[in-house]
Protein backbone atom coordinates (compact mmCIF):
# COMPACT_ATOMS: atom_id res chain seq x y z
CA UNK A 1 0.00 0.00 0.00
CA UNK A 2 2.92 2.35 0.61
CA UNK A 3 3.88 2.13 -3.08
CA UNK A 4 0.33 2.99 -4.11
CA UNK A 5 0.36 5.99 -1.80
CA UNK A 6 3.72 6.93 -3.26
CA UNK A 7 2.18 6.99 -6.76
CA UNK A 8 -0.73 9.12 -5.56
CA UNK A 9 1.66 11.57 -3.90
CA UNK A 10 3.98 12.11 -6.83
CA UNK A 11 1.32 12.38 -9.55
CA UNK A 12 0.68 16.12 -8.97
CA UNK A 13 4.39 16.98 -8.81
CA UNK A 14 5.25 15.13 -12.01
CA UNK A 15 2.21 16.30 -13.93
CA UNK A 16 2.61 19.97 -12.94
CA UNK A 17 6.33 19.93 -13.65
CA UNK A 18 6.23 18.38 -17.11
CA UNK A 19 2.85 19.27 -18.61
CA UNK A 20 4.41 21.99 -20.76
CA UNK A 21 7.58 20.06 -21.59
CA UNK A 22 7.13 16.41 -22.56
CA UNK A 23 4.29 14.70 -24.39
CA UNK A 24 4.34 11.58 -22.15
CA UNK A 25 3.42 13.82 -19.21
CA UNK A 26 0.29 14.93 -21.00
CA UNK A 27 -0.71 11.30 -21.35
CA UNK A 28 0.24 10.66 -17.72
CA UNK A 29 -1.87 13.63 -16.62
CA UNK A 30 -4.86 12.27 -18.51
CA UNK A 31 -4.29 8.82 -17.03
CA UNK A 32 -4.06 10.19 -13.50
CA UNK A 33 -7.32 12.04 -13.99
CA UNK A 34 -8.96 8.93 -15.47
CA UNK A 35 -7.89 6.77 -12.55
CA UNK A 36 -9.16 9.31 -10.03
CA UNK A 37 -12.51 9.66 -11.78
CA UNK A 38 -12.85 5.88 -12.12
CA UNK A 39 -12.49 5.45 -8.37
CA UNK A 40 -15.47 7.74 -7.83
CA UNK A 41 -17.73 6.08 -10.40
CA UNK A 42 -20.38 3.49 -9.61
CA UNK A 43 -18.98 0.04 -10.47
CA UNK A 44 -22.26 -1.06 -12.10
CA UNK A 45 -23.01 1.09 -15.16
CA UNK A 46 -26.28 0.62 -17.03
CA UNK A 47 -26.43 -1.35 -20.27
CA UNK A 48 -27.78 1.70 -22.06
CA UNK A 49 -24.78 3.76 -20.99
CA UNK A 50 -22.40 1.09 -22.29
CA UNK A 51 -24.24 0.91 -25.58
CA UNK A 52 -24.18 4.69 -26.02
CA UNK A 53 -20.43 4.80 -25.33
CA UNK A 54 -19.75 2.04 -27.83
CA UNK A 55 -21.90 3.68 -30.49
CA UNK A 56 -20.08 6.96 -29.93
CA UNK A 57 -16.73 5.19 -30.40
CA UNK A 58 -17.99 3.61 -33.62
CA UNK A 59 -19.17 6.98 -34.93
CA UNK A 60 -15.68 8.48 -34.58
CA UNK A 61 -12.88 5.97 -35.07
CA UNK A 62 -11.38 2.98 -33.34
CA UNK A 63 -9.34 4.92 -30.80
CA UNK A 64 -11.09 8.28 -30.63
CA UNK A 65 -7.72 9.93 -31.31
CA UNK A 66 -7.86 12.57 -34.03
CA UNK A 67 -5.03 13.64 -36.30
CA UNK A 68 -4.51 16.36 -38.84
CA UNK A 69 -6.08 15.41 -42.15
CA UNK A 70 -3.56 14.35 -44.73
CA UNK A 71 -3.63 12.38 -47.96
CA UNK A 72 -2.24 9.01 -46.91
CA UNK A 73 -2.25 5.79 -48.90
CA UNK A 74 -4.73 3.16 -47.71
CA UNK A 75 -5.39 0.12 -49.93
CA UNK A 76 -8.93 -0.31 -51.22
CA UNK A 77 -10.99 -2.30 -48.70
CA UNK A 78 -12.06 -5.86 -49.57
CA UNK A 79 -15.67 -6.62 -50.50
CA UNK A 80 -17.20 -9.16 -48.09
CA UNK A 81 -20.60 -10.70 -47.39
CA UNK A 82 -20.61 -10.67 -43.57
CA UNK A 83 -22.57 -7.84 -41.96
CA UNK A 84 -19.98 -7.38 -39.19
CA UNK A 85 -16.29 -8.17 -39.52
CA UNK A 86 -12.78 -7.14 -38.55
CA UNK A 87 -9.18 -7.96 -39.50
CA UNK A 88 -6.66 -7.34 -36.71
CA UNK A 89 -2.91 -7.83 -36.37
CA UNK A 90 -2.49 -10.15 -33.39
CA UNK A 91 0.93 -8.71 -32.54
CA UNK A 92 0.46 -4.95 -32.88
CA UNK A 93 -3.29 -4.64 -32.33
CA UNK A 94 -3.58 -2.76 -35.65
CA UNK A 95 -7.03 -2.75 -37.22
CA UNK A 96 -6.46 -3.40 -40.90
CA UNK A 97 -10.14 -3.57 -41.83
CA UNK A 98 -13.47 -3.27 -40.04
CA UNK A 99 -17.13 -3.36 -41.00
CA UNK A 100 -19.73 -2.66 -38.31
CA UNK A 101 -17.17 -4.10 -35.89
CA UNK A 102 -18.63 -2.30 -32.86
CA UNK A 103 -22.24 -3.42 -33.32
CA UNK A 104 -23.52 -5.71 -30.58
CA UNK A 105 -24.51 -9.20 -31.73
CA UNK A 106 -24.55 -12.82 -30.57
CA UNK A 107 -21.21 -14.65 -30.85
CA UNK A 108 -22.76 -18.16 -30.68
CA UNK A 109 -20.15 -20.94 -30.34
CA UNK A 110 -17.20 -18.63 -31.00
CA UNK A 111 -17.72 -18.04 -27.26
CA UNK A 112 -15.94 -21.36 -26.77
CA UNK A 113 -12.52 -19.90 -27.62
CA UNK A 114 -12.64 -18.00 -24.33
CA UNK A 115 -13.97 -21.09 -22.54
CA UNK A 116 -11.04 -23.08 -23.92
CA UNK A 117 -8.52 -20.40 -22.96
CA UNK A 118 -9.74 -20.23 -19.36
CA UNK A 119 -9.70 -24.03 -19.05
CA UNK A 120 -6.14 -24.33 -20.41
CA UNK A 121 -5.00 -21.57 -18.06
CA UNK A 122 -6.53 -23.12 -14.93
CA UNK A 123 -6.16 -26.91 -15.29
CA UNK A 124 -3.77 -29.64 -16.37
CA UNK A 125 -4.54 -31.51 -19.59
CA UNK A 126 -4.34 -34.79 -17.68
CA UNK A 127 -6.98 -33.81 -15.13
CA UNK A 128 -10.15 -35.93 -15.13
CA UNK A 129 -13.51 -34.26 -15.80
CA UNK A 130 -16.50 -36.21 -14.45
CA UNK A 131 -19.73 -35.08 -16.07
CA UNK A 132 -22.66 -34.22 -13.83
CA UNK A 133 -26.29 -34.92 -14.66
CA UNK A 134 -26.75 -31.21 -15.40
CA UNK A 135 -23.80 -31.19 -17.80
CA UNK A 136 -24.82 -34.36 -19.64
CA UNK A 137 -28.42 -33.15 -20.05
CA UNK A 138 -27.57 -29.55 -20.94
CA UNK A 139 -27.86 -30.03 -24.70
CA UNK A 140 -30.98 -28.98 -26.56
CA UNK A 141 -32.47 -30.13 -29.85
CA UNK A 142 -30.15 -29.17 -32.69
CA UNK A 143 -27.12 -28.63 -30.44
CA UNK A 144 -23.72 -30.08 -31.30
CA UNK A 145 -23.23 -33.01 -28.93
CA UNK A 146 -21.05 -36.08 -28.45
CA UNK A 147 -23.79 -37.83 -26.41
CA UNK A 148 -22.01 -37.67 -23.09
CA UNK A 149 -23.53 -39.56 -20.13
CA UNK A 150 -23.83 -38.51 -16.52
CA UNK A 151 -20.83 -39.90 -14.59
CA UNK A 152 -18.73 -40.28 -17.75
CA UNK A 153 -15.07 -39.35 -17.39
CA UNK A 154 -12.77 -37.56 -19.84
CA UNK A 155 -9.38 -35.95 -19.55
CA UNK A 156 -9.28 -32.19 -19.90
CA UNK A 157 -7.34 -32.71 -23.12
CA UNK A 158 -10.11 -34.90 -24.58
CA UNK A 159 -12.81 -32.49 -23.41
CA UNK A 160 -11.01 -29.50 -24.96
CA UNK A 161 -10.85 -31.30 -28.30
CA UNK A 162 -14.56 -32.01 -28.10
CA UNK A 163 -15.16 -28.36 -27.21
CA UNK A 164 -12.97 -26.62 -29.79
CA UNK A 165 -13.09 -29.01 -32.74
CA UNK A 166 -16.58 -30.49 -32.58
CA UNK A 167 -18.18 -27.65 -30.54
CA UNK A 168 -20.01 -30.07 -28.21
CA UNK A 169 -22.14 -27.96 -25.87
CA UNK A 170 -22.15 -30.42 -22.97
CA UNK A 171 -18.35 -30.28 -22.96
CA UNK A 172 -18.54 -26.53 -22.38
CA UNK A 173 -20.90 -27.12 -19.46
CA UNK A 174 -18.80 -29.94 -17.96
CA UNK A 175 -15.52 -27.98 -18.25
CA UNK A 176 -17.13 -24.91 -16.69
CA UNK A 177 -18.27 -26.94 -13.69
CA UNK A 178 -14.84 -28.58 -13.43
CA UNK A 179 -13.02 -25.22 -13.31
CA UNK A 180 -15.42 -23.01 -11.35
CA UNK A 181 -17.95 -25.34 -9.74
CA UNK A 182 -20.84 -23.90 -11.73
CA UNK A 183 -21.63 -22.29 -15.07
CA UNK A 184 -22.47 -19.05 -13.27
CA UNK A 185 -19.10 -18.99 -11.54
CA UNK A 186 -17.35 -19.77 -14.80
CA UNK A 187 -19.21 -16.92 -16.53
CA UNK A 188 -17.75 -14.58 -13.93
CA UNK A 189 -14.27 -15.77 -14.93
CA UNK A 190 -15.16 -15.22 -18.58
CA UNK A 191 -16.33 -11.65 -18.02
CA UNK A 192 -13.20 -10.86 -16.02
CA UNK A 193 -11.00 -12.31 -18.77
CA UNK A 194 -12.93 -10.36 -21.42
CA UNK A 195 -12.47 -7.15 -19.42
CA UNK A 196 -8.74 -7.84 -19.09
CA UNK A 197 -8.56 -8.31 -22.86
CA UNK A 198 -9.89 -4.75 -23.30
CA UNK A 199 -13.41 -5.50 -24.55
CA UNK A 200 -15.86 -2.61 -24.75
CA UNK A 201 -19.30 -4.20 -25.11
CA UNK A 202 -19.22 -7.87 -24.14
CA UNK A 203 -21.06 -9.93 -21.53
CA UNK A 204 -21.23 -13.71 -21.11
CA UNK A 205 -23.71 -15.83 -19.13
CA UNK A 206 -22.76 -19.32 -20.31
CA UNK A 207 -19.69 -21.21 -21.54
CA UNK A 208 -21.12 -22.48 -24.83
CA UNK A 209 -22.65 -19.45 -26.55
CA UNK A 210 -26.27 -20.61 -26.34
CA UNK A 211 -28.73 -17.79 -26.96
CA UNK A 212 -29.42 -15.40 -24.11
CA UNK A 213 -30.28 -11.70 -24.29
CA UNK A 214 -27.44 -11.02 -21.85
CA UNK A 215 -24.88 -13.04 -23.78
CA UNK A 216 -23.44 -10.74 -26.43
CA UNK A 217 -20.27 -9.32 -27.95
CA UNK A 218 -18.95 -7.44 -31.00
CA UNK A 219 -16.56 -8.35 -33.80
CA UNK A 220 -13.99 -5.94 -32.33
CA UNK A 221 -14.27 -7.41 -28.84
CA UNK A 222 -14.08 -10.97 -30.12
CA UNK A 223 -10.88 -10.08 -32.00
CA UNK A 224 -9.38 -8.85 -28.71
CA UNK A 225 -10.37 -12.11 -27.01
CA UNK A 226 -9.00 -14.10 -29.94
CA UNK A 227 -5.74 -12.17 -29.59
CA UNK A 228 -5.24 -13.55 -26.07
CA UNK A 229 -6.09 -17.07 -27.31
CA UNK A 230 -3.62 -16.78 -30.20
CA UNK A 231 -0.85 -16.17 -27.67
CA UNK A 232 -1.58 -19.40 -25.75
CA UNK A 233 0.39 -22.26 -27.38
CA UNK A 234 -1.63 -25.02 -25.65
CA UNK A 235 -4.91 -23.59 -26.88
CA UNK A 236 -3.58 -23.10 -30.41
CA UNK A 237 -2.10 -26.60 -30.61
CA UNK A 238 -5.51 -28.15 -29.90
CA UNK A 239 -7.47 -25.66 -31.99
CA UNK A 240 -5.33 -26.29 -35.07
CA UNK A 241 -5.95 -30.05 -35.27
CA UNK A 242 -8.18 -31.21 -38.14
CA UNK A 243 -9.20 -34.59 -36.70
CA UNK A 244 -9.39 -36.17 -33.24
CA UNK A 245 -10.46 -39.43 -31.66
CA UNK A 246 -11.65 -39.95 -28.09
CA UNK A 247 -11.10 -43.58 -27.03
CA UNK A 248 -13.69 -45.61 -25.11
CA UNK A 249 -14.49 -44.23 -21.66
CA UNK A 250 -15.73 -45.67 -18.36
CA UNK A 251 -19.30 -45.55 -19.72
CA UNK A 252 -18.99 -45.76 -23.52
CA UNK A 253 -17.39 -48.70 -25.32
CA UNK A 254 -17.16 -47.00 -28.72
CA UNK A 255 -14.57 -44.45 -29.69
CA UNK A 256 -15.69 -40.98 -30.75
CA UNK A 257 -14.10 -39.67 -33.95
CA UNK A 258 -14.75 -36.20 -35.35
CA UNK A 259 -13.33 -33.52 -37.64
CA UNK A 260 -12.70 -29.86 -36.91
CA UNK A 261 -15.61 -27.65 -38.03
CA UNK A 262 -13.11 -24.97 -39.10
CA UNK A 263 -13.12 -25.59 -42.85
CA UNK A 264 -10.38 -23.03 -43.57
CA UNK A 265 -7.66 -25.23 -42.06
CA UNK A 266 -5.19 -26.96 -44.43
CA UNK A 267 -6.71 -30.17 -45.75
CA UNK A 268 -10.30 -29.01 -45.20
CA UNK A 269 -12.83 -28.06 -47.89
CA UNK A 270 -12.06 -24.29 -47.79
CA UNK A 271 -8.35 -24.90 -47.30
CA UNK A 272 -6.19 -21.84 -46.73
CA UNK A 273 -2.57 -22.86 -46.24
CA UNK A 274 -1.80 -20.08 -43.75
CA UNK A 275 -4.78 -20.75 -41.44
CA UNK A 276 -3.65 -22.07 -38.04
CA UNK A 277 -6.87 -22.18 -36.04
CA UNK A 278 -10.34 -20.83 -35.47
CA UNK A 279 -13.86 -21.49 -34.21
CA UNK A 280 -17.26 -21.52 -35.88
CA UNK A 281 -20.71 -20.82 -34.47
CA UNK A 282 -24.37 -20.44 -35.35
CA UNK A 283 -27.53 -19.06 -33.77
CA UNK A 284 -30.82 -18.21 -35.52
CA UNK A 285 -30.73 -14.89 -33.69
CA UNK A 286 -27.21 -13.97 -34.86
CA UNK A 287 -26.53 -15.97 -37.98
CA UNK A 288 -23.29 -17.80 -38.72
CA UNK A 289 -20.17 -16.65 -36.87
CA UNK A 290 -16.48 -17.35 -37.29
CA UNK A 291 -13.15 -16.44 -35.65
CA UNK A 292 -9.97 -17.46 -37.45
CA UNK A 293 -6.18 -17.17 -37.14
CA UNK A 294 -3.59 -17.07 -39.94
CA UNK A 295 0.18 -16.67 -39.98
CA UNK A 296 2.48 -15.78 -42.88
CA UNK A 297 6.00 -14.36 -43.12
CA UNK A 298 6.12 -13.29 -39.48
CA UNK A 299 2.70 -11.60 -39.53
CA UNK A 300 -0.17 -13.03 -37.45
CA UNK A 301 -3.70 -11.92 -38.34
CA UNK A 302 -7.12 -12.48 -36.77
CA UNK A 303 -10.32 -12.42 -38.82
CA UNK A 304 -13.79 -12.25 -37.26
CA UNK A 305 -16.97 -12.68 -39.32
CA UNK A 306 -20.34 -12.17 -37.59
CA UNK A 307 -23.87 -12.16 -39.01
CA UNK A 308 -22.61 -14.15 -41.97
CA UNK A 309 -23.54 -17.20 -44.05
CA UNK A 310 -22.55 -20.85 -43.60
CA UNK A 311 -20.06 -20.75 -46.49
CA UNK A 312 -19.54 -16.99 -46.82
CA UNK A 313 -17.84 -16.71 -43.43
CA UNK A 314 -14.98 -18.89 -44.67
CA UNK A 315 -14.60 -17.10 -48.00
CA UNK A 316 -14.79 -13.71 -46.24
CA UNK A 317 -12.05 -14.67 -43.78
CA UNK A 318 -9.83 -15.89 -46.60
CA UNK A 319 -10.47 -12.68 -48.57
CA UNK A 320 -9.50 -10.53 -45.57
CA UNK A 321 -6.41 -12.59 -44.81
CA UNK A 322 -5.10 -12.38 -48.37
CA UNK A 323 -5.86 -8.65 -48.53
CA UNK A 324 -4.02 -8.07 -45.25
CA UNK A 325 -0.95 -10.14 -46.09
CA UNK A 326 -0.68 -8.61 -49.58
CA UNK A 327 -1.04 -4.95 -48.56
CA UNK A 328 0.43 -4.52 -45.07
CA UNK A 329 3.73 -5.04 -43.27
CA UNK A 330 4.99 -4.79 -39.70
CA UNK A 331 7.42 -1.89 -39.22
CA UNK A 332 9.87 -1.80 -36.33
CA UNK A 333 9.67 1.17 -33.94
CA UNK A 334 13.23 0.66 -32.69
CA UNK A 335 15.11 3.97 -32.70
CA UNK A 336 12.19 5.84 -34.26
CA UNK A 337 11.03 9.33 -33.34
CA UNK A 338 7.56 7.89 -32.71
CA UNK A 339 8.59 6.28 -29.42
CA UNK A 340 11.55 8.52 -28.53
CA UNK A 341 9.57 10.60 -25.96
CA UNK A 342 8.80 7.39 -24.06
CA UNK A 343 12.34 6.01 -23.93
CA UNK A 344 14.43 5.54 -20.80
CA UNK A 345 16.20 8.86 -21.50
CA UNK A 346 13.00 10.94 -21.49
CA UNK A 347 12.17 13.65 -18.98
CA UNK A 348 10.25 11.43 -16.58
CA UNK A 349 13.32 9.22 -16.22
CA UNK A 350 15.76 12.06 -15.51
CA UNK A 351 18.08 11.70 -12.53
CA UNK A 352 16.03 14.17 -10.54
CA UNK A 353 12.83 12.20 -10.78
CA UNK A 354 14.45 8.79 -10.60
CA UNK A 355 15.36 9.76 -7.05
CA UNK A 356 11.63 9.50 -6.37
CA UNK A 357 11.44 6.01 -7.80
CA UNK A 358 9.48 6.69 -11.03
CA UNK A 359 10.20 4.74 -14.22
CA UNK A 360 8.25 4.24 -17.44
CA UNK A 361 8.04 1.44 -19.98
CA UNK A 362 6.39 1.24 -23.41
CA UNK A 363 5.51 -2.27 -24.63
CA UNK A 364 5.50 -1.41 -28.35
CA UNK A 365 7.97 -2.87 -30.84
CA UNK A 366 6.08 -2.67 -34.16
CA UNK A 367 3.23 -0.99 -35.97
CA UNK A 368 1.40 -2.38 -39.00
CA UNK A 369 1.28 -0.06 -42.01
CA UNK A 370 0.25 -0.22 -45.66
CA UNK A 371 3.19 -1.22 -47.85
CA UNK A 372 5.19 1.89 -48.72
CA UNK A 373 3.87 4.00 -45.81
CA UNK A 374 6.31 5.99 -43.69
CA UNK A 375 6.76 6.05 -39.91
CA UNK A 376 6.99 9.82 -40.26
CA UNK A 377 3.20 9.83 -40.74
CA UNK A 378 2.51 7.84 -37.57
CA UNK A 379 1.34 9.68 -34.46
CA UNK A 380 0.74 8.41 -30.93
CA UNK A 381 -1.75 9.39 -28.26
CA UNK A 382 -3.82 8.01 -25.41
CA UNK A 383 -6.51 5.49 -26.40
CA UNK A 384 -9.74 7.13 -25.29
CA UNK A 385 -11.74 3.91 -25.69
CA UNK A 386 -9.80 2.13 -22.96
CA UNK A 387 -9.28 3.51 -19.47
CA UNK A 388 -6.04 3.74 -17.60
CA UNK A 389 -5.65 1.21 -14.79
CA UNK A 390 -3.48 0.97 -11.70
CA UNK A 391 -2.40 -1.39 -8.96
CA UNK A 392 -0.20 -0.85 -5.93
CA UNK A 393 2.91 -0.06 -7.95
CA UNK A 394 1.85 0.64 -11.55
CA UNK A 395 -0.22 3.03 -13.61
CA UNK A 396 -0.95 1.56 -17.07
CA UNK A 397 -1.98 3.94 -19.83
CA UNK A 398 -3.36 2.49 -23.10
CA UNK A 399 -1.91 4.15 -26.21
CA UNK A 400 -2.86 4.04 -29.88
CA UNK A 401 -0.66 4.58 -32.94
CA UNK A 402 -2.48 6.32 -35.79
CA UNK A 403 -1.79 6.53 -39.51
CA UNK A 404 -4.41 9.08 -40.48
CA UNK A 405 -7.66 7.58 -39.20
CA UNK A 406 -6.28 4.07 -39.43
CA UNK A 407 -5.19 2.32 -36.22
CA UNK A 408 -1.64 1.15 -36.88
CA UNK A 409 -1.10 -0.40 -33.46
CA UNK A 410 -1.85 -0.30 -29.75
CA UNK A 411 0.38 -0.41 -26.70
CA UNK A 412 0.50 0.15 -22.97
CA UNK A 413 2.63 2.83 -21.32
CA UNK A 414 3.44 1.79 -17.76
CA UNK A 415 4.56 4.14 -15.00
CA UNK A 416 6.09 2.26 -12.10
CA UNK A 417 7.22 3.04 -8.57
CA UNK A 418 10.71 1.62 -8.06
CA UNK A 419 11.72 -0.31 -4.96
CA UNK A 420 13.14 2.84 -3.37
CA UNK A 421 9.70 4.43 -3.39
CA UNK A 422 9.19 3.93 0.34
CA UNK A 423 12.00 6.37 1.12
CA UNK A 424 11.22 10.06 1.77
CA UNK A 425 10.86 11.99 -1.45
CA UNK A 426 13.98 14.05 -0.81
CA UNK A 427 14.34 15.74 -4.18
CA UNK A 428 10.70 16.12 -5.19
CA UNK A 429 9.18 19.57 -4.62
CA UNK A 430 6.22 18.03 -2.81
CA UNK A 431 5.11 17.98 0.82
CA UNK A 432 5.45 14.58 2.50
CA UNK A 433 3.18 15.17 5.46
CA UNK A 434 0.25 12.76 5.63
CA UNK A 435 -0.70 11.20 8.93
CA UNK A 436 1.05 7.90 8.25
CA UNK A 437 4.40 9.54 7.46
CA UNK A 438 4.04 11.85 10.43
CA UNK A 439 3.55 8.85 12.72
CA UNK A 440 6.61 7.23 11.17
CA UNK A 441 8.71 10.26 12.02
CA UNK A 442 9.23 11.42 8.47
CA UNK A 443 10.01 15.11 8.13
CA UNK A 444 7.15 17.35 6.90
CA UNK A 445 9.46 20.05 5.59
CA UNK A 446 8.71 21.20 2.06
CA UNK A 447 11.75 20.45 -0.07
CA UNK A 448 11.99 23.29 -2.53
CA UNK A 449 14.48 23.19 -5.37
CA UNK A 450 16.87 26.10 -5.76
CA UNK A 451 15.50 28.11 -8.70
CA UNK A 452 16.91 31.27 -10.33
CA UNK A 453 14.48 33.31 -12.42
CA UNK A 454 15.82 34.05 -15.90
CA UNK A 455 14.65 37.65 -15.58
CA UNK A 456 16.87 38.07 -12.52
CA UNK A 457 19.84 36.76 -14.47
CA UNK A 458 19.12 39.20 -17.31
CA UNK A 459 18.78 42.09 -14.80
CA UNK A 460 22.07 41.21 -13.17
CA UNK A 461 23.73 41.03 -16.57
CA UNK A 462 22.37 44.44 -17.61
CA UNK A 463 23.48 45.98 -14.32
CA UNK A 464 26.99 44.59 -14.73
CA UNK A 465 27.06 45.86 -18.30
CA UNK A 466 26.02 49.34 -17.13
CA UNK A 467 28.70 49.33 -14.42
CA UNK A 468 31.29 48.27 -16.99
CA UNK A 469 30.27 51.07 -19.36
CA UNK A 470 30.41 53.71 -16.58
CA UNK A 471 33.79 52.39 -15.49
CA UNK A 472 35.10 52.48 -19.08
CA UNK A 473 33.87 56.06 -19.52
CA UNK A 474 35.50 57.13 -16.22
CA UNK A 475 38.81 55.48 -17.13
CA UNK A 476 38.74 57.07 -20.56
CA UNK A 477 38.04 60.53 -19.07
CA UNK A 478 40.86 60.13 -16.56
CA UNK A 479 43.32 59.20 -19.29
CA UNK A 480 42.16 62.16 -21.38
CA UNK A 481 42.77 64.52 -18.46
CA UNK A 482 46.22 63.08 -17.92
CA UNK A 483 47.13 63.59 -21.59
CA UNK A 484 45.88 67.18 -21.53
CA UNK A 485 47.86 67.91 -18.40
CA UNK A 486 50.98 66.41 -20.00
CA UNK A 487 50.68 68.51 -23.17
CA UNK A 488 50.12 71.70 -21.15
CA UNK A 489 53.23 71.08 -19.05
CA UNK A 490 55.36 70.61 -22.19
CA UNK A 491 54.09 73.86 -23.69
CA UNK A 492 55.13 75.80 -20.60
CA UNK A 493 58.65 74.27 -20.75
CA UNK A 494 59.00 75.29 -24.38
Amino acid sequence: MKKLKFLKKILPAIVLTFTSVASPSLIFAEAAQEVTEAENENASESTDDNTDATEEAADTNESGYTTEEKDLYIPEAPDIYSDAAILMDADTGAILFEKNAYERTYPASTTKILTGLIVTSNTSLSDIVTFSENAASSVEAGDATLNTKAGEEFTVDQALHGLLLYSANEFAYGLAEHVAGSVEGFADLMNKAAEDAGTLDTHFVNASGLYDDEHYSTAYDMALIARTCFNNPTFLAIDSETHYEIPPTNMTSEKRSFDNRNLLLPGMSYEYSYCVGGKTGYLPEGGYTYVSYAQKDGMRLIAVCFQSGADERFSDARTMFEWGFNNFSKISLAGSNVTAPYSSTSFLNSLRFNSGGMTQDLDASYVTLPDGASLADVTVGSDENHKATKDETHVNVPLVFKYGDYTAGTASLTYKAATAADEPLGMLPARSSDEEQANAGVSTVVNKPFVIDLRILIGIGLALLAIFIIWAIAVSAAKRRERNAYYKSRKRKL
